[in-house]
């Protein structure tokens, strides 16, 4: 796909719109695709499909996050 060889590859937009804003990133587009680049070491290429231009991301390797649920405790119920 899109000639990169790597484990992780995204679309920047669909992740920056979908994921990071609606967990109130503050950070602007370009400042994240930056961040990307220096600090995680992920390839961006920008690829023409058809008339549209996207910004394909590949990262080499994904940190697993640990699971940090916590099941929610709800009041007992009263019995009529």
């Amino acid at each position: 796909m899109f000639g990169l060889e790597a484990r992780g590859v995204f679309l920047l937009n669909t992740f920056f719109n979908k994921f990071l804003l609606k967990r109130r990133w503050n950070e602007k587009y370009d400042e994240t695709l930056l961040l990307l680049r220096d600090k995680c070491n992920c390839e961006i290429v920008r690829e023409t499909i058809g008339k549209k231009k996207i910004t394909v991301t590949s990262v080499k390797e994904f940190i697993k996050q640990e699971n940090v649920y916590r099941p929610k405790q709800f009041k007992p119920k009263d019995v009529f």
